[in-house]
């Protein structure tokens, strides 16, 4: 039995704890946390005559810790409850937020986030239990793309004055990749009929590309405590899982994505680490074109010949079935977190972060097969 209710697992517990207290810290504290996660933060504009104003960057990070604590209750909301529910419950929160923001802040949420809002909520109200799921779903991801990969456009939907490379844009494009973030795990959540173990470890763990961004390249990133709690619940949601067994169904089916995924690890990838190891490199794709950072060295040789060694068994393991679909599902999740905090650093090219898009072809499929095939034991 869990601290909370019997009806919570302790993962979720651990999760409905961070979000709530997060979003509250966040809420209370206000203006002074934007000054501590961003201390070069200027915060009034004072003129020689009049009163002083609150700088841009500064509005523009209070009010987007408040969308953060917002997005962050969605998630205990989506944790917390079952179905439609919980959806509503989610969808609540963030009208509350607009209401405030339009109402005593005097600004305008982008005008198409509040469209879709309207549209998820009418759908979960009025039409059929699979539509409004749908619609929940398309709405997460696609907010989660279009905050990650437009941020500008976002921000400037609120506050027009904004220009990319300003104070404010480098602190709003941080708290919408938080934002983000959240919105993917939503939509994580919200794939499963009620909270279930794989959904709940899988969206938990999709934040670790991102946290560790935060905490690494941008110098920032939850407080320390905050960072512990979050790994704990991490390691919990997977103990909950547990390795637990494929139906056959899913081990079958995903005999197809282990065969192609040690083709192409044949006939592209183990040559590609050997002829990078002997120091040669392909054109287009070689590792220079795919990262600025990348020079040849004896340790960088020994790690290529390493990879191509370990790629090959791998293969064989795949291609011959002798690796369980589970082992082939959990290692590429954790293949896409390693590979996506690579492909956040600004010395990755856009080459780069292409041409390593294939792995995570391979974890959607995985969990495609895992989420469907293999519900009435893990969901």
């Amino acid at each position: 039995m869990g601290f909370l209710s019997s009806s919570y697992s302790r993962a979720q517990e651990m999760i409905l704890l961070y979000t709530v207290t997060s979003a509250v810290a966040f809420l209370a504290r206000g203006g002074d946390q934007v000054l501590e996660s961003w201390p070069g933060t200027k915060k009034e504009e004072c003129p020689r005559r009049g009163s002083c104003t609150d700088t841009l960057e500064y509005t523009v990070g209070v009010v987007y810790m408040q969308v953060i604590s917002a997005f962050s209750l969605m998630v205990a909301a989506m944790v917390a409850f079952k179905g439609v529910q919980a959806r509503l419950c989610a969808m609540g929160v963030l009208i509350c937020v607009m209401t405030k923001h339009l109402t005593i802040d005097g600004l305008v949420p982008p005008p198409p986030v509040m469209a879709m809002t309207a549209v998820v909520l009418l759908t979960n109200l009025l039409a059929p239990e699979v539509w409004g799921k749908r619609t929940f779903v398309g709405f997460c991801l696609l907010n989660a793309f279009t905050f990650v990969l437009n941020p500008l456009m976002v921000l400037t939907d609120t506050f027009a004055e904004i220009t990319e490379g300003s104070p404010a844009f480098a602190i709003g494009k941080l708290c919408l990749e938080v934002v983000g973030l959240y919105s993917f795990v939503l939509g994580i959540l919200a794939l499963a009929p009620s909270p279930a173990p794989i959904c709940t470890a899988l969206a938990w763990t999709s934040c670790v590309p991102v946290i560790m961004k935060h905490i690494y390249l941008d110098q920032g990133g939850p407080p320390l405590p905050m960072i512990v709690f979050y790994f704990a619940s991490i390691v919990m949601c997977w103990y909950e899982w547990g390795w637990t067994n494929l139906k056959p169904a899913a081990e079958k089916a995903m005999a197809a994505p282990m065969k192609l995924h040690a083709i192409i690890m044949w006939a592209g990838f183990v040559p590609y680490f050997i002829v990078e190891g002997l120091g040669g490199s392909f054109p287009l794709i070689g590792y220079k074109e795919l990262d600025t950072t990348y020079k040849y060295t004896p340790a960088t040789a020994h790690l290529n010949l390493i990879l191509a060694v370990f790629t090959a068994i791998i293969a064989y393991e795949e291609y011959s079935l002798r690796m369980q679909g589970k082992m082939f599902a959990a290692y590429h999740w954790a293949a896409s977190c390693a590979i996506t905090f690579w492909q956040v650093h600004p010395s990755t090219t856009p080459v780069g972060r292409l041409f390593w898009m294939a792995p995570h072809f391979f974890t959607t499929w995985a969990t495609y097969i895992i989420l469907t095939l293999g519900k009435d034991k893990l969901l």
